[in-house]
């Protein structure tokens, strides 16, 4: 709780130490209202985040100015914008912080600012609001702000106090809010008010609450707006599935026309803010590891972040469904009794395997103190332009058991999920089954089976492909075990090295060896024995690598049953093309693919390599 402001009941004045005061107020209403604003939040995705990123965000405000040593009003306005810039979650904490930034620009060097001063302030601030934002929507927080802050500027001179000032805005804030579902008709069909909105007037109301010495406690809510009504929810078919945020320090500063002439190309939703060399940019889209790539194309990233929209409307929707009111209006919107989980090592796009209902829980991919999330945050090519670029050579780390966890429970809570299967790179390379298991002991109401591929790489993904085909046929948990347990002992890889510099620097082989065999031009084919890479054959020179591998397969693969093939490289993708047809002479080939080498296989083997992975059934 706040403490009271030790101040005459008529407040003259707004200071710097003021600020930092009636900002806590506000943040921590908002923050005991936060799931209010969730059950509310139906546009632009009914994602039930907008209370939890709105919180976080003022939260990082309060936080980010509570012990600053010079109180003065612009210097605390300036550190308000920036913690609000680098805190700022999803589209309303984007909104939130370019208003505190305009908000500090517009402060300047004022040290006191009476009531008129403040009203012409915050109603500027308003101004340059919209230029932050791609495509600006009426009916949402925007109007909320823009409105009762016109009325601040239109009212501040009528004002002897900032308390009567904060009392005139509230009311417009509440008055605006109240028309939203009359200018966006995704609000009125669900019959509630715009959920940002609701939280901006919220963090005023805290504030008056603060100045009238009211307690910051949790009223009980009741009334029109209290949750979505049943029928009007539904699932969105998203046009991008990924909320994505990166802030970055750029060498010279970039105007926000700038920025959103960058990031457009890459989605919708666009939100760009800047504070002197420090950038923001807010971004649906379908490629997240695209935009942070970019990014890092116009200065140093410190920040990244990304959601799945499609996983958190899928998950607040089931929610919902499952409320008494809604158990009739809805059919149950689980994905199935079985739930497939895997890590990113499995070298299939993460976007594809989500469109087949697949979790993928990521590896952290390291550059010296750069970190990734692997597939996420930075792709198979984006890997490999960075493993031939950076001077620091790259570790992996597996996934936290606290990331699983995470995962699990949410599909856990999905109507109808019985089971979740979850398949992974092999316990001889990584870490990364054995958090698996970790976490699935903690997982109540579910059966949680976690199985270790023995493989690696695209190995594993087409497992887990097939894993997800069978949950989609309708198999039972066993059924899909048994099979799996079959396919694992027809699947394996064979892929070779076109140098042994990755081999030596991730500890693979010495340097003798690795000096030795590139002075004799050894190559050496690499495959999976026991779940670890072993060395199946070296032959010498490059030209010898094609004619040992399709003898090998000759050697390993069923010539007798179907066999699904993929193609593994690392800048090589004439290699599909090559092998193709050599595989449909040689197999009876139920299918073919491509992907690109991912991080974890990627750091040993470097660019130019290429592999074979089967499959018989």
């Amino acid at each position: 709780m706040v403490t009271p402001l030790p101040t005459p009941p008529r407040i003259r004045y707004l200071n710097g130490e003021r600020l930092i005061r009636i900002v806590a107020a506000g943040a921590s209403w908002v923050g005991m209202r936060k799931e209010e604003l969730n059950r509310i939040n139906v546009f632009p995705v009914a994602d039930g985040d907008t209370g939890t990123n709105m919180s976080l965000t003022f939260r990082a405000a309060s936080e980010g100015i509570k012990d600053l040593a010079d109180h003065s009003l612009p210097n605390v306005a300036r550190a308000l914008s920036k913690a609000c810039v680098v805190g700022a979650r999803g589209n309303s904490g984007m909104i939130l912080s370019h208003f505190f930034l305009c908000f500090a620009d517009n402060v300047g060097t004022r040290l006191k600012l009476r009531a008129p001063e403040l009203g012409d302030i915050l109603g500027n601030s308003t101004e340059a609001l919209y230029s932050a934002i791609e495509n600006p929507v009426e009916g949402t927080m925007l109007t909320v702000i823009r409105e009762s802050m016109t009325h601040a500027k239109e009212v501040g001179h009528q004002c002897d106090d900032i308390q009567t000032l904060f009392e005139r805005m509230t009311e417009a804030a509440r008055a605006s809010l109240a028309r939203t579902p009359d200018l966006l008709p995704a609000l009125k069909r669900a019959n509630v008010v715009d959920s940002g909105g609701q939280g901006f007037v919220h963090f005023l109301e805290g504030i008056l609450r603060y100045i009238h010495g009211d307690p910051i406690v949790v009223p009980h809510h009741h009334g029109r707006f209290a949750s979505v009504e049943a029928p009007f929810l539904e699932e969105t078919d998203l046009e991008f599935q990924y909320c994505t945020e990166v802030v970055l320090e750029v060498p010279e500063p970039l105007s926000r026309q700038e920025l959103k002439r960058i990031f457009h190309p890459f989605g919708g939703s666009l939100i760009a803010i800047t504070s002197g060399k420090l950038a923001k940019i807010h971004v649906h889209t379908n490629t997240p590891d695209q935009v942070f790539a970019e990014a890092a194309n116009h200065g140093i990233v410190t920040h990244r972040k990304v959601d799945d929209m499609k996983l958190q409307s899928r998950q607040v929707l089931n929610e919902r469904s499952q409320s008494p009111s809604s158990a009739h209006a809805l059919p149950r919107l689980g994905g199935g009794p079985i739930a497939i989980v895997t890590d990113s090592t499995s070298d299939f796009p993460v976007q594809w395997l989500a469109e087949r209902g697949i979790t993928v829980v990521p590896l952290h991919v390291r550059f010296g103190t750069e970190s990734y999330r692997d597939q996420f945050e930075m792709s198979a090519e984006q890997f490999m332009t960075k493993l031939l670029s950076s001077s620091h050579h790259p570790t992996t780390s597996q996934p936290a058991p606290q990331d699983f966890f995470e995962a699990y429970e949410k599909l856990a809570k999905l109507p109808g999920t019985k089971h979740i299967l979850s398949i992974h790179i092999s316990s001889g390379l990584s870490g990364t089954f054995a958090s698996a298991q970790g976490a699935a002991k903690r997982i109540e109401g579910v059966q949680v089976h976690v199985l270790d591929s023995g493989l690696a790489s695209v190995s594993v993904g087409m497992l887990v492909s097939r894993a997800a085909e069978m949950a989609r046929a309708g198999k039972s948990i066993e059924e899909i075990q048994q099979h799996l347990a079959k396919l694992k002992d027809g699947s394996n890889i064979l892929f070779t090295v076109d140098t042994l510099e990755y081999l030596h620097k991730g500890g693979r082989i010495n340097w003798a060896a690795a000096l030795l065999g590139t002075f004799l031009q050894f190559k050496p084919i690499l495959t999976f024995q026991n779940g670890k890479i072993v060395t199946k054959a070296k032959v010498r020179g490059r030209e010898a690598l094609l004619p040992k591998v399709l003898e090998l397969l000759d050697e390993g693969v069923p010539k007798d049953r179907d066999v699904r093939f993929c193609i593994v490289h690392s800048r090589r993708p004439e290699m599909l093309g090559i092998l193709s047809p050599i595989l449909k002479q040689r197999f009876k080939v139920a299918g073919i693919e491509s992907q690109s080498i991912g991080a974890v296989v990627g750091a040993h083997i470097g660019p130019g390599a290429w592999g074979i992975a089967w499959q018989a059934e």
